[in-house]
């Protein structure tokens, strides 16, 4: 059965980011304290600090993430489907 949605959330970008969404909780904090400190004593206009503040945030949360995800939690998702008890991807209600 097909379903009409206003907004198709399934995308491969959208499993990405899933995927990495964890990573991107735990490290966003961090970066963003370090890259604007190392950018607060540069004598750069607000506008265009701010930007490459957020734009060096976001890509190097999503980088730092994605190989979190690669070399670390993928290994503790191993030992998760290996030790599951009750099969948790069976979504069907009934």
């Amino acid at each position: 059965t097909q379903v009409n949605r206003l907004i198709n959330l399934q995308t491969k970008t959208l499993d990405f980011i899933g995927k990495i969404s964890y990573g991107m909780y735990i490290y966003h904090t961090f970066i963003l304290w370090a890259v604007f400190s190392l950018l607060k004593n540069m004598t750069i206009p607000i506008i265009p600090r701010y930007c490459m503040v957020y734009g060096g945030t976001i890509a190097l949360t999503i980088s730092l993430a994605y190989l979190s995800y690669v070399y670390f939690e993928k290994w503790f998702l191993r030992w998760k489907v290996k030790y599951t008890i009750v099969d948790s991807s069976n979504t069907s209600l009934s």
